[in-house]
């Protein structure tokens, strides 16, 4: 009898532990906290003929569409809104002069282009103009760090902001265009469960977003449903937990001296995705979904949230095109999206005036 009152005891604890669990200093939200969902319908706006199986969009001057390609000769391929065709490619597949191995991210600030190249641990500047009709634009200058970088993004006074994929316990990393590090702030999430470093870094993964106006940041994670809004210097303003209030479920392997992680069938979920910044609000890709290996397309996705820079909840926009990425248009009110389902296309979401 004493030991059934014990077990009982356990699982009670267990259970109210569970129930209990939520990150520190942190705001809960649901679905209902939206102000609007909203229905959008696609139309095919760049069919898979003209297309090299690009993975990510970027804006350029409110008329340039950037396709970032893989399997190409070159990574990025333009497409000319205005005039409804493809003007070229450029920035070949490389770790010479004038190449890149692995560009991760692609943002305009004034007159430059700014893009992360992960593979070679670097920010590379190219004049906007250059870059939109050059097939070999020469850069402006470029930073080298010395860590390497997860996600990175141009800020305030063309300081380089970044998470990196090492042990650094703050959660924000502020470069000088020496590509020397400032200074580290914020910390990151905690809650009841303990991580190993593999785990914790990965677990933690997240997209930067920076306010083109303000330079406010947004850090969306990826492996749980959490959003952070910081001002431009780094200072934490509001952490938003929703709407599905889930945790990392991640495993670390090791295996041939080799250290890795392990999504976790069922139980692991994805998060956020593909944020896009514009000087009112903050648009992202919402999954949700759990990770199952027999299923496909689970990266593609059908719901936008948009939040204001204050962290609070505006609309959602439910697409009947699911996809894994897009830019905004906000001169033409439009929203652009990949799909590969079933084939590789760039559709466009006419939002409502």
């Amino acid at each position: 009898m004493k030991a059934i009152c014990i077990f009982i005891m356990l699982f009670f604890c267990v259970i109210s532990c569970e129930f209990d669990q939520q990150y520190q200093n942190t705001e809960k939200f649901s679905m209902n906290d939206f102000k609007r969902k909203i229905d959008l319908s696609g139309i095919e706006l760049i069919d898979e003929s003209m297309l090299y199986k690009p993975m990510r969009l970027y804006l350029i001057d409110d008329s340039i569409l950037v396709m970032l390609n893989i399997h190409s000769e070159n990574h990025f391929l333009r497409y000319n809104l205005h005039r409804k065709e493809i003007i070229g490619d450029c920035i070949p597949f490389g770790s010479g002069p004038g190449e890149m191995i692995a560009p991760k991210y692609l943002q305009q600030t004034d007159t430059l282009v700014w893009i992360f190249d992960s593979g070679k641990r670097s920010m590379i500047a190219y004049s906007t103009h250059d870059f939109c009709v050059e097939s070999s634009p020469n850069p402006v200058f470029v930073i080298k760090f010395e860590e390497p970088l997860d996600a990175a993004a141009i800020g305030k006074n063309e300081q380089v902001i970044s998470t990196v994929l090492s042990s650094i316990p703050e959660r924000l990393c502020f470069f000088d265009k020496k590509g020397q590090l400032l200074e580290a702030k914020g910390a990151l999430p905690v809650y009841s469960q303990h991580f190993t470093v593999v785990e914790s870094i990965e677990s933690f993964l997240c997209n930067i977003a920076v306010n083109p106006t303000t330079g406010s940041i947004c850090l969306p994670y990826k492996r749980t449903d959490l959003i952070e809004f910081y001002d431009s210097n780094g200072l934490l303003l509001k952490r938003k937990h929703g709407p599905d209030h889930f945790f990392p479920v991640l495993t670390q392997i090791n295996r041939d001296n080799m250290t890795g992680i392990r999504s976790i069938e069922g139980k692991t979920r994805d998060g956020y995705f593909s944020p896009f910044a514009t000087k009112n609000e903050l648009y992202v890709l919402y999954s949700g979904k759990y990770f199952n290996k027999e299923k496909t397309h689970l990266y593609l996705n059908n719901q936008i949230f948009t939040f204001d820079w204050g962290g609070n909840a505006q609309n959602i926009y439910l697409l009947d095109i699911p996809i894994f990425d897009f830019v905004v248009d906000e001169k033409q009110n439009k929203i652009y999206g990949i799909t590969d389902d079933p084939e590789f296309r760039i559709i466009e979401f006419q939002l409502l005036e």
